[in-house]
């Protein structure tokens, strides 16, 4: 097949996720090309491609904006197969309808999408996950990249499920897309760490960073809240104004956590409470499939 996967991604854990898709395609002798959608990312013709998945990741319970207005450009091909997955550091089931406007889009183009993936990664903002539990993590999601794979090749259908409820809150939350506007006022540089190393300035998928005479970076109103310029931040000098607590700094590393043989992987279990309580379904669920396929 000639697959393709359009996604768009803030601190990089869908680019992750879509490149590991991208292999394990690439293992089943397909023809796989990506297209990471920022400011600049050009509409293409997509009447070649057999398969085609949508990417994002999670922002209050809804697609990413920016994401949604590239969507709309595109002529979809109405023979082509497609799929949804999608990514939070939580699995509520308040994130069930945050696909709803690209279900419309691609409506609206006569297609249909019989498969869709909540992916768990880790936090970006509000806190950062414990090296185990990240570890858990991207075993999981070893397994559930399997999973994907094997329904697309085998034509087995994954919807989740939502209802009226989860929709309203899912529609109340698009209030939180005025937040970068308000929030990037209150944006600020700590001289004493920045290096002017301009990483916050080119990275930026909507160029909403400049420099002025001064030397000093300028926070535009066009923020999307994906947070990867204080993320990123080498010296961790961006405070993201209102937000600030929620600040976290420094990229996972993926690679050194997963090869980590003092971590055993083991972070969930029954008796995890509060905000990880989410996940024992979550995990369950992706076993009980994953040992389907594996009987298979």
């Amino acid at each position: 097949m000639n697959i393709l996967l359009i996604y768009y991604t803030g601190t990089y854990n869908t680019r992750y996720v879509s490149e590991k898709l991208k292999d394990s395609f690439l293992k089943n002798n397909n023809l796989v090309d990506l297209l990471e959608v920022n400011k600049n990312t050009k509409v293409i013709d997509l009447s070649k491609y057999d398969l085609i998945g949508l990417g994002y990741p999670i922002y209050a319970f809804n697609s990413p904006e920016l994401f949604n207005k590239f969507l709309r450009k595109l002529k979809f091909n109405s023979k082509a197969k497609y799929f949804i997955y999608k990514n939070s550091g939580e699995t509520l089931n308040t994130n069930n309808s945050s696909s709803r406007v690209i279900f419309h889009i691609l409506k609206k183009n006569n297609c249909v999408c019989k498969n869709e993936y909540h992916i768990v990664m880790p936090y970006t903002i509000h806190f950062k996950f414990d090296r185990n539990f990240v570890k858990e993590i991207l075993i999981y999601l070893d397994k559930e990249i399997e999973i994907i794979n094997y329904d697309l090749v085998h034509n087995e259908e994954a919807y989740i499920k939502t209802n009226w409820k989860i929709d309203f809150v899912s529609r109340l939350y698009t209030i939180q897309r005025i937040g970068g506007f308000v929030n990037s006022m209150f944006y600020k540089v700590d001289y004493t760490k920045c290096i002017h190393c301009d990483l916050c300035l080119n990275n930026c998928p909507v160029h909403n960073i400049k420099k002025n005479k001064k030397n000093r970076y300028i926070f535009g109103r066009k923020c999307q809240m994906c947070m990867r310029c204080s993320y990123t931040c080498p010296e961790n000098a961006i405070k993201i104004g209102l937000y600030d607590k929620w600040r976290v700094n420094g990229p996972y590393d993926f690679k050194s956590i997963k090869t980590d043989s003092k971590l055993d992987g083991k972070y969930i279990n029954a008796s995890s409470k509060d905000f990880y309580e989410c996940f024992i379904k979550t995990f369950k669920d992706i076993d009980i499939r994953y040992n389907e396929i594996r009987r298979k």
